[in-house]
């Protein structure tokens, strides 16, 4: 059975990527969407999965944070990097969504404290089925492409580094800031 969620993940994912490619010449219009609340609503969604596999999950935010996006696409893109963390990082660790502004800029951020991803694979496990990533098998995955490839479509970017303390895996992704929609 685990096998064939997976089979259902990775054609899910596909059609996300076929969805993105689809949006890129859209994207220069963009609608403006608050973080936040997207943020907080998927991170929510995400609270009794993670506590069933032995996760913390916690959410830092709370104040309406503008960005160019499209929310459908957002979501998805936070859904990964929490599923994400969920797969790769230790049973017991915990999880933190945070959403925050730095000037003109809103940053969304989610961070473990599990096992990390070694710096030398960090632009590698951003590539569509990797084959150095850190998975069983050494063969990546989706996740993180799609997250990539949202963030891209929307101005943005992606940096991976170490959590706090130099534990786990940190993966921020920085929008351009956008007045609320009314």
């Amino acid at each position: 059975h685990a096998v064939d969620a997976d089979a259902e993940r990775t054609l899910a994912q596909l059609l996300l990527l076929a969805r993105v490619d689809e949006t890129t010449s859209k994207a220069a219009a963009g609608h403006s969407v608050d973080l936040d609340a997207v943020a907080r609503a998927t991170a929510g969604s995400f609270v009794l999965p993670a506590a069933r596999a032995g996760f913390d999950l916690a959410y830092e935010g709370g104040v309406p944070v503008g960005c160019r996006g499209d929310p459908v696409l957002l979501r998805e893109m936070i859904s990964n990097l929490i599923d994400n963390a969920i797969r790769h990082a230790k049973a017991g660790a915990s999880i933190v969504v945070a959403v925050r502004t730095d000037g003109d800029t809103a940053i969304l951020s989610v961070e473990d404290d599990g096992c990390g991803i070694p710096a030398e694979l960090r632009t590698a496990v951003m590539e569509r089925y990797s084959t150095t990533a850190p998975r069983p098998g050494g063969v990546g995955g989706l996740g993180l492409a799609i997250v990539n490839e949202i963030a891209a479509l929307f101005e943005g970017s992606v940096r991976l580094a170490s959590g706090a303390r130099e534990r786990g895996t940190r993966v921020e992704v920085r929008l351009r800031a956008a007045q609320m929609p009314a």
